[in-house]
């Protein structure tokens, strides 16, 4: 699949406030194209997520979530 129809079903997704399957396709389109400027823009306008404080602890984690938290607060 081309990376602009994973682009525009990345938009259907998130007019249906389906963000996980948005993200979905917008990394299925940059493993297609990785330098795709209208998905890295796409994923500039919704956010992107940081990584785990402690990437060897899950994200649910409370202490990561604690740790994100406070990272989130410092910025």
């Amino acid at each position: 699949m081309d990376p602009d129809h994973r682009a525009n079903l990345a938009l259907v997704y998130l007019e249906r406030s389906d963000r996980a399957s948005a993200i979905e396709n917008l990394h299925a389109g940059l493993r297609i194209q990785p330098n795709n400027a209208r998905i890295n823009e796409i994923l500039n306008d919704i956010g992107r997520r940081k990584p785990p404080a402690i990437s060897f602890l899950s994200r649910d984690n409370p202490l990561n979530v604690w740790l994100g938290r406070r990272r989130a607060n410092k910025s």
